[in-house]
């Protein structure tokens, strides 16, 4: 059986069963390209940076119910800063029929995405339902846009990623824990030109002697509050 985007599972016969998945040997990093985190910049006089953020897609098994509050809430720290934040709810693009809902459903994806035009900054939102649709849409992406910073965040990253990085150079860096605090002081490090080494809250590819060295750094958990920004295709949002 294959996934959206042609994303199959590998199966073998083996004496746990006949269809007993067959798994990549995680204790080799793949990763020999990317960015590295002292290499992102955007260095913009005015410390505004334009920022496209994008829900992964997915099919509900009730069709569409409701806008994603987190991207919502991100899109309203993100403006409350100062910083231009576009927004995309790809489950809706989905649902509403503007990206088929087939293997070709990433490329279009990533298509959508492309047409908002140059953007600094390029946010994927992710549950662990929509990680591997996410990382087929960044691969898409970075092929058009390989100067663009690609950052992964949500619940789907949690625990792996130290593996993400290691394994698909499409993916700049991920945002780890409250992206309303951790996303502002990565763009305020992009905008005054400087990398993102040492950001905490942030794992990344830093330059390593013959192999890959990951520089991970924990921030606590912050509670925030901040007012969303409804800047979703107005047909998706749900207002009372």
């Amino acid at each position: 059986d294959s996934s959206p985007c042609g994303i199959a599972a590998h199966v073998k016969e083996s004496p746990a069963g006949p269809w007993s998945e067959e798994l990549p040997d995680w204790s080799r990093p793949q990763r020999d390209s990317g960015r590295s985190l002292e290499s992102v910049s955007c260095a913009s006089e005015t410390g505004r940076v334009r920022v496209l953020l994008a829900s992964a897609p997915h099919a509900d098994t009730f069709g569409y119910s409701m806008p994603p509050p987190g991207l919502l809430r991100l899109g309203g720290a993100l403006e409350r800063a100062g910083h231009a934040a576009l927004l995309e709810d790809l489950a809706f693009r989905q649902a509403s029929g503007a990206i088929r809902d087939d293997d070709a459903l990433c490329t279009d994806a990533a298509e959508l995405l492309l047409a908002h035009g140059p953007v600094d900054v390029l946010g994927l939102s992710v549950m662990g339902a929509t990680l591997p649709a996410a990382l087929r849409i960044a691969e898409h992406y970075a092929s058009a846009r390989p100067d663009t910073p690609i950052l992964i965040g949500g619940p789907g990253t949690t625990g792996t990623d130290r593996l993400l990085l290691e394994r698909f150079p499409a993916v700049t860096a991920v945002v780890r824990g409250e992206g309303e605090v951790t996303l502002l002081r990565v763009l305020d490090r992009l905008a005054s030109g400087r990398g993102l080494a040492g950001v905490a809250g942030v794992t990344g590819v830093t330059p390593g002697a013959g192999s890959m060295a990951m520089r991970l750094v924990v921030t606590p958990s912050a509670t925030v509050n901040v007012p969303p920004a409804y800047r979703l295709p107005r047909e998706s949002v749900c207002r009372s």
